[in-house]
This record gives structure tokens, sequence and C-alpha cells, in this order.
């Protein structure tokens, strides 16, 4: 969620911006951005159910029911005391019965006999979400949640399960590794940290500032392939990284993205009786156009035209956040002594020009998310954003300067003058 923000022509920008760095050390401390999570995260309930494999059901198949749930990563299962299923044919109730398949969203109805081929089956399902967190009616889905869903079945049983000729595709991604400890500036730019809603932000509101490393990635993804009609959708994809389970999810099959080589392939496997049908590895990472992993690079290059008075400094540490001091600063490389105050470039001014974003994760190696080899961006304002990340947090609302007058004034000025933010 986004903080609060002023809006301000470029004209008082330009008229302001010599006075900004004065109005903000004016001003009077503020408190810290109010953070707190989503009201539904984590509650569980469902907002939605749909029939995952409404066509050409086997008779020896079952009912995929797959829905949505508010930010949640626990099973389907633990939900069951809440749901009731009602399925008929032709009128008649049938008789089965609800069974979890380890995944969050995604469950089954299996029939206590196989089903009549050519049969059209009507599942009516009730969940009451009050049983499962209360007091969210409308917010997180409604208290009583009601859906009739429609399935038609095939001719017979299904086949023996094959996988699907899926084309894989490599990719490689390189990102800018962004601490306070690991920049060199020029331009007079003094990186300041931020915590933004557990998110640390690294931003400054003028000059260059270039990583010392940066974090190379390989990724696989699949694509194509066409699985039998009888199991659409009524099978879950295990992704294996080197022979070991890397994630397990309904829909469509994972990608993958590492630090280090690795060996990948997609297995299918059945909801109605667990077989399992494993597509072809294949190996990545082992010839890359980059250094996988974390490794050292030379920034000079990207600080473009004042490369030559390249500098670093100590860091203050902030109740709200370390930032680099002036006063305490050296040259890059370390051969031309210690500096203080405004570079040649000065210290201030407005910053209007592009600045680089780039949103690094620095997880470890192993995961399941793939990378960007996208590193531009734009200049951003002083608005803080955050959002759902790699690792499922929730996402959170920032509250604006509860004191207003000069602290929010001064603060949302600085932003807006052109702050080049960086999400670590």
């Amino acid at each position: 969620m986004a903080c609060s923000s002023f809006s301000f022509s470029i004209i008082h920008l330009r008229l302001l911006a010599p006075a900004l760095a004065l109005i903000a050390l004016a001003a009077p401390p503020r408190d810290a951005d109010a953070c707190s999570p989503d009201i539904c995260y984590d509650v569980g309930r469902w907002g939605d159910i749909a029939a995952g494999n409404p066509q050409a059901v086997p008779t020896d198949g079952v009912f995929v029911l797959d829905g949505a749930r508010f930010y949640v990563d626990t099973d389907a299962e633990e939900t069951f005391p809440a749901i009731s299923v009602e399925v008929s044919l032709d009128g008649m109730p049938v008789e089965g019965a609800l069974e979890g398949v380890g995944l969050g969203e995604t469950m089954i109805w299996r029939p206590a006999a196989p089903l009549v081929a050519g049969g059209a089956y009507v599942v009516k399902v009730s969940v009451d979400n009050a049983a499962i967190a209360e007091g969210l009616d409308g917010e997180c889905g409604p208290d009583l949640l009601q859906v009739e869903l429609n399935f038609n079945v095939g001719d017979g049983p299904a086949p023996a399960l094959a996988a699907p000729a899926y084309q894989s595709s490599e990719s490689y991604s390189l990102v800018d590794e962004i601490t306070l400890e690991g920049l060199v500036c020029c331009g007079g730019a003094y990186p300041m940290a931020e915590d933004t809603c557990g998110w640390e932000d690294i931003y400054w509101s003028t000059g260059e500032c270039a990583p010392l490393e940066k974090r190379g990635r390989v990724a696989v993804s699949w694509s194509g392939g066409e699985i039998d009609p009888a199991y659409a959708g009524m099978v879950a994809y295990r992704l294996k990284v080197d022979g070991q389970s890397a994630g397990y999810r309904y829909g469509a099959p994972l990608g993958h993205s590492d630090q280090k080589p690795f060996c990948a392939n997609v297995e299918v496997q059945s909801l109605a009786d667990g077989s399992v049908a494993a597509g072809p590895e294949v190996c990545l990472g082992a010839d890359p156009p980059h250094p996988l992993g974390l490794h050292g690079v030379d920034p000079l290059p990207e600080l473009g035209a004042c490369a030559d008075a390249a500098y670093t400094c100590a860091i203050i540490p902030g109740d709200f956040g370390d930032k680099w001091d002036m006063n305490n600063c050296q040259a890059w490389p370390d051969d031309a002594g210690t500096t203080g105050g405004e570079t040649e470039s000065g210290s201030g001014g407005s910053g209007s020009g592009s600045g680089d974003v780039t949103d690094a994760s620095s997880g470890g190696s192993g995961d399941a998310s793939t990378g960007s080899d996208d590193t531009s961006g734009k200049t951003s304002t002083a608005t803080a954003t955050a959002g759902e990340g790699e690792g499922g947090e929730g996402g959170c609302a920032c509250a604006a300067d509860p004191e207003g007058g000069a602290a929010g004034l001064g603060l949302a000025l600085i932003g807006l003058v052109g702050l080049r933010r960086r999400r670590r």
C-alpha cells in the first residue's frame, strides 16, 4: 500500500529546491510510518470456488474444486469442517466425500462409486466462512459462500497418465545488490535507508550511486505441451530440482530460478489415483553470459560523468534507518584521502534526472521464483510502496505523517524532487 503524497508542479519544485534541505533539518522528527497487515492476511476464508475439471471427467475420476483463499499457505483440508458438498445426477443425490490433496486452495470430491458415463453432475458447495474466521463478512469473502458447479463425465475411464511434452526456456538475470555498505557514489549522492513495512528502501536525492556487487541468476520455465483431455484440470505439478522436490502446485508447472547451475524436470501427478509421470530433465547454467551468484563488479562505468570523483562514506545509525555520513567520506578507490561536506557537484539540487530502480532479492539459492534482467527503472517520489514479496509477506498500509506541518511538507517535497529508490 502506498503512503499518501503531496502534489506540486515542477515549477514549484524548482523554486523550492534550494530551501528543501533547510526545511527538512528544521522539521521536528516524525513517527515511523505505521505498518499493519491486511485484515484478510492469513485468515484462510474462501473467496470463491470453481470447477477445476468441468469437462470430459473420466468415469474413474474425481471432481476437482479449485478456489481462492485469503493469503494462507495451509492445506484446504483444515477448512473441511466448515464446508458441505451436495452432488446430484438427474436430481438424485450421489454419495461421495471431500478429500484434500496437499494444496491450500484445491480439493477433490471423490464419488463412492464410478461416475456414470455421459452424466451431467451438479455440485453444490457451501462454505461457512464465519466458522473459519469471524467478523470479516464482505471484507474477506462472504460469511456464507455458496456456489453451484457443473461437471460433465466422458465416455470411460482415464488412460495411463503421460507427461506432456513441455518446452523448456532458459533465461539469465543480473540484479544490483543494494546495501549502504556496498555502494559507491558521486555527484553529491548520500544514500539513506528506510524500513518501509518490512522492506528496506535505499535512496538518494541527487547524484549517482552504483553497487560493488551484483547477483546473477539462471531460470527455467516450461510452456506448451498438451495433456490427455481426461486429465485436463485433474493433475497437479511437482517441480524437481537436482532430484529433490522444490514445489507442488495445481494449474501449471512451476518455473525455477537459482544462483548456481541446476538440473530440473516436471512431474505430473493424477489427483484421482496419485499416479505420476515424469518429464525430461534439463540442465542449465553451465555456460552463463555473466557470473552466477553474488560477485564483485566495477561500479565506475555506471557512475557516468562524475565517476572520477567517486566516494564512499561512513554509516550513521538512525531510529528509522541508517544513512551515509556526508562529513566522513573518502575517495573511491581509496587513494585520494578523506572528504567531508559537499562534493564538486554539491549535495543539493533537484535530482530531476532518471534513476535506476532494482528490485534485488538477496535470498539464497533454491527458490522457485524467476528473476528479471531489467535493471533500469524510473525516478520515484517519496511515496513508499510495499507489497507481497517472495517470502509471501502480506501487504501493508503506510500512514501519512501524523504531525503534518513542516515535517510532512519538508519530507514530501524532498521526495518529490527525485529520490532514487532501490529496494533491497
